[in-house]
């Protein structure tokens, strides 16, 4: 059971929950110059200005980071924040892309669960 009185247990909670269901599905990078990558059996190179799509949501599934259980809910994994993709960085670092809203949204989550949590373990939610 989450403990709903623990706000680091609730973040990990949210944060768990966005390693497997991100709330933004990408992001991208315009290349700077032109580039070349295998795909199949193929070297296929692309030019200047070429728009690369980057899903967010296979960060959230490397085996090499989160384990043996990575497609399994956790909220007390190992690595779980420090590693989250969930606010467009990689945990703390960022490379110029992190979401603006990341610290109000934290606490707003936070608040919004713990909330909402406890009046449904009080009955004040309808399942329905």
């Amino acid at each position: 059971t989450l403990n709903l009185d623990d706000r680091d247990e609730v973040k990990r909670y949210i944060y768990e929950c966005g390693r497997l269901r991100h709330p933004v599905s990408n992001t991208h990078k315009v290349s700077q110059e032109d580039f070349s990558a295998r795909i199949g059996d193929k070297i296929v190179t692309f030019r200047k200005g070429t728009i690369i799509y980057i899903p967010l949501l296979l960060a959230g599934l490397d085996e090499e980071i989160y384990g043996e259980t990575t497609y399994q809910f956790d909220h007390n994994r190992k690595n779980l924040c420090p590693f989250s993709t969930m606010f467009h960085s990689f945990g703390e670092q960022t490379n110029g892309r992190i979401c603006p809203g990341k610290e109000i949204t934290e606490i707003m989550f936070i608040d919004v669960l713990i909330a909402l949590g406890k009046m449904r373990r009080d009955g004040c939610l309808s399942s329905q």
